[in-house]
C-alpha cells in the first residue's frame, strides 16, 4: 500500500504547481499589459514630438516680419492700400477637383 507520506508529498507538489502556474499566468497578463501601455505611451509621445517640431517651425515662420505679414493676409484678408483681393468660389459641383475635396477660399492680388 502507498504510504501515507507520498501521498502528502504528491498532494502538496500538486497544489503548489497549481497555484505557482496561476499565480505565473496573472504575472504574465499584468505585463502584456504593462508593455501595450508602454507602447501607447511610445505612441504619444513620438505624437507630442512631432507637434512640438511643427509648433517651433511655426513659431520661427510667425516671429518674422514676412510671417506675420503671410498670415495676416491669409486669415484676416488684410491688404496694403491699393491693393485688392479677389476671393474665388468654387461651384458645387467643382469642389471635388480641389485638393482635399472641399471648398477653399482664394485670394489674389493685383
Amino acid at each position: 500500500m502507498v504510504k501515507l507520506r507520498y501521498v502528502l508529498l504528491w498532494g502538496f507538489l500538486a497544489v503548489f504547481l497549481v497555484l505557482y502556474a496561476g499565480i505565473y499566468g496573472v504575472e504574465k497578463a499584468k505585463v502584456q499589459a504593462l508593455r501595450a501601455r508602454v507602447e501607447r505611451q511610445v505612441e504619444e509621445m513620438v505624437r507630442l514630438k512631432r507637434e512640438i517640431a511643427r509648433l517651433r517651425r511655426e513659431l520661427e515662420l510667425y516671429s518674422t516680419r514676412e510671417g506675420v505679414e503671410r498670415e495676416a493676409r491669409r486669415s484676416l484678408f488684410m491688404v496694403y492700400p491699393g491693393e485688392e483681393i479677389y476671393v474665388i468660389e468654387c461651384p458645387k459641383e467643382e469642389e471635388s477637383l480641389l485638393p482635399g475635396g472641399g471648398s477653399r477660399k482664394s485670394e489674389g492680388r493685383r
